[in-house]
C-alpha cells in the first residue's frame, strides 16, 4: 500500500493527501471570493426606505421561503443591531440581520428557508433585490 494513500485490487492508488490538498485548495478560492463579497457588501450603503422594502419583498411578497414573523426580528436587527459593527446602515448590515433572525430557526427549518445550504438566508433576496435595482446600495470608497 502507498505511504499516506489507500489502493485498490487493480493497483490503483488514492493519495488521502492529495484529496485533502485539492480540497483545501477550493476551500481558500471560494473563502477569497467570499471574503471580497463581504469587503463590497460593508461598503455597500442602504437608505432605510431600501432596506425596508428588501424585507417587505422577501417575507410580504414571499421572495424568501421563510416564517413570516421573522420579518419582525430582521427589522429589528437591522434597524436596532445588537453589535457595533453592525450599525453602519449597509448590505451587509442587512444580510446579518437575516442570518441573525434564522438563528431563531431550528437547523432543519434554517436549511429549508434558503433551500441550499452554505448560502446566507436571506442573500439571495439582497442579490435578486440589488440587482433588479440596478445596484441600489452606493458604494463608499474605501
Amino acid at each position: 500500500m502507498p505511504q499516506n494513500g489507500l489502493s485498490n485490487d487493480s493497483g490503483q492508488s488514492f493519495s488521502l493527501i492529495d484529496c485533502i490538498s485539492v480540497g483545501v485548495d477550493r476551500m481558500q478560492r471560494n473563502f477569497e471570493l467570499m471574503r471580497k463579497q463581504v469587503e463590497t457588501w460593508q461598503r455597500s450603503e442602504l437608505t432605510d426606505v431600501t432596506a425596508k422594502v428588501v424585507i417587505d419583498e422577501a417575507f410580504v411578497e414571499d421572495k424568501l421561503e421563510a416564517p413570516k414573523h421573522l420579518a419582525r426580528a430582521v427589522h429589528d436587527l437591522y434597524f436596532e443591531p445588537k453589535y457595533e459593527e453592525f450599525r453602519p446602515r449597509t448590505i451587509w448590515s442587512l444580510s446579518n440581520a437575516f442570518t441573525s433572525a434564522f438563528k431563531e430557526l431550528g437547523p432543519i427549518p434554517q436549511f429549508q428557508g434558503d433551500g441550499e445550504a452554505g448560502r446566507v438566508p436571506g442573500g439571495s433576496v439582497l442579490e435578486g433585490f440589488l440587482t433588479t435595482h440596478g445596484g441600489a446600495g452606493r458604494t463608499s470608497d474605501p
